[in-house]
């Protein structure tokens, strides 16, 4: 145990963590991890649930495979210390090095921690954590990390954060929306188009879905089509009208298209209901020309057996250049984890589990699911039956996202949304659509003394639609510099000068009774009689090739 005394010395900060629900008033969790940038410590220590938190990749990967059950977390901090924001290339290539590094956490530093880019790279399904450098100096620095979109926040003064939390935010504060996942699309009587086609994905998009969940099967020929089963049953008819259980696998892509999706119908010329022919079986390269480079994330599950397969997505998915888009998910029983996590190892990978008999008991239950998804890098995809927001504590505090599927009870969606999940599978993306996600407020740099500033706010939807309602005007500081206020329009004082620091916030009642409530960042303006030059929006920073090839 020699080395004991040496790993101890490296525990050195403690972690606030954020289920992505701030629930004011419970028990706060500080937790403590290694800091290390070996592994030959661990066998002698007799660390079992444990994570390593290293900025060698080579490092992590040597843990994981030597560890299974263990958990990695890539520190970025150093790479994106002189950023000042990061890029949209910078959050996909986070994603991409957090999986061949196979981690789910990522640290960076505080300098790069804002909402929509936190917020982009957890919808990535990667965790990310915020390191504070320094001393934070007051509420808005503590305010500033705790509405990052940061589930962590590695910190010297937690007592500062936590105090934060509990006197300047209200119970249920949202600080990260989940992915709102179309199930297969959406409901085919709500879309009005068969599931896992191209044209129900377009209306599970309007209807508020950041992501649609597709099954994907490969034809005889090669070519990866969109469907649930094995065979089409009784779903698809020949254009003579015949009907069978045809194979995907064991049939041409030519025969299947041919074929046509039952059950839909339109007016004839008399006005009289005919069966309508014209929905097909969809390729997954439709889906993906269809929404590349727009707001959707691509969650592909694999259906199928054949080792082909995952070369094949592998050259679809890299020919459209939509990598940052993707997500795969599989039920180990494919056997497919194992080529995704050799073949496609820059691939975000979610290992799909059913309920677990020891699902009330949070801690076992996340011990069965890390034992069976950990080995392959693969986040948890639940079936949500039984879990609940113990679990999801359990897997924050360990850094891990959770997903959950197939939740479809308005209730329940509500539910799930409350317990912290980072994606929600359901077949009425319609029910979070409606529901607030984000919101921004904006005000002149500079204004003077007596003047009147009013803030620009604006608070959108899943469905990407402007919502109506109250927005709270909260001043953090410069307080004394404000006479009155009237909504989100601030009368300042005669004479005095400095700078009004000010977040606005929004309450999202749901039907259930229930409600969250969403922050922007901080946010400020300088009140001064002279004139201020005001600074360049900060550039993004153009060194993500540092993390894909540094070891």
């Amino acid at each position: 145990m020699k080395n004991k005394p040496d790993l101890l010395e490296h525990i050195i900060h403690g972690i606030f963590l954020i289920l992505g629900l701030i629930t004011v008033g419970c028990v706060l969790v500080i937790t403590i991890y290694l800091v290390i940038s070996g592994i030959p410590a661990i066998r002698e220590i007799g660390l079992v649930d444990f994570s390593v938190m290293s900025s060698r990749n080579r490092v992590l990967k040597q843990v994981r495979e030597t560890y299974g059950k263990s958990r990695a977390i890539l520190d970025m901090t150093e790479t994106f210390s002189s950023a000042k924001k990061l890029s949209a290339r910078d959050v996909h290539d986070i994603i991409r090095a957090a999986s061949m590094a196979r981690v789910e956490t990522v640290v960076l530093p505080q300098n790069v921690a804002y909402k929509e880019d936190l917020n982009a790279i957890s919808e990535g399904q990667i965790v990310p954590w915020v390191w504070a450098e320094g001393e934070l100096s007051g509420k808005t620095d503590a305010l500033w990390l705790l509405l990052s979109g940061a589930r962590g926040i590695i910190s010297d003064n937690t007592a500062l954060l936590s105090e934060t939390a509990a006197t300047s935010l209200v119970q249920n504060t949202l600080t990260t929306a989940p992915l709102n996942v179309g199930h297969r699309g959406t409901y085919a009587s709500i879309s009005g188009a068969p599931e896992n086609t191209v044209e129900n994905a377009i209306v599970a998009y309007e209807n508020g879905a950041n992501a649609v969940e597709v099954d994907i099967f490969m034809t005889k020929d090669g070519v990866i089509v969109l469907h649930h089963d094995s065979g089409t049953g009784k779903k698809m008819k020949a254009p003579d009208g015949s009907s069978s259980n045809w194979s995907i696998e064991n049939n041409s892509y030519e025969f299947l298209s041919s074929l046509y999706y039952t059950g839909y119908y339109e007016k004839d010329e008399n006005g009289e209901d005919v069966e309508y022919t014209g929905y097909h079986i969809s390729t997954l390269e439709a889906l993906l020309d269809e929404f590349k480079d727009k707001d959707l994330r691509f969650v592909i599950e694999i259906k199928s057996s054949k080792s082909e397969i995952v070369p094949a997505l592998k050259a679809l998915i890299d020919r459209y250049d939509v990598l940052d888009q993707c997500m795969v998910i599989t039920f180990p029983s494919t056997g497919q984890l194992d080529d995704l996590m050799t073949y496609f190892p820059e691939l975000a990978v979610g290992s799909l589990l059913g309920t677990s008999s020891s699902a009330s008991d949070p801690e076992q239950a996340l011990y069965y699911t890390l034992k069976d998804s950990q080995p392959t890098n693969a986040i948890p995809d639940l079936n949500y039956s039984g879990y609940g927001a113990g679990y999801v504590r359990a897997a924050t505090m360990r850094g891990i996202p959770v997903m959950g599927w197939t939740i479809n009870d308005t209730a329940k969606i509500y539910r799930a949304l409350l317990d912290g999940l980072t994606g929600i599978t359901t077949d009425n993306a319609h029910v979070l659509g409606a529901l607030a996600k984000s919101i921004t407020a904006k005000t002149p740099y500079q204004t003077v003394p007596g003047s009147s500033v009013t803030v620009d706010a604006e608070v959108v939807s899943y469905a990407r639609e402007a919502l109506e309602g109250e927005i709270e005007l909260i001043v953090i500081e410069g307080e004394e510099l404000v006479a009155s206020a009237d909504g989100l329009t601030l009368q300042l004082v005669e004479g005095a000068e400095g700078v009004v620091t000010y977040m606005v916030s929004y309450t999202q009642t749901l039907s259930t009774g229930e409600s969250y409530t969403i922050y922007t960042q901080p946010q400020w303006f300088f009140v001064s009689e002279e004139t201020l030059e005001e600074p360049e929006e900060p550039e993004t920073s153009d060194v993500s090739y540092v993390i894909i090839t540094g070891n």
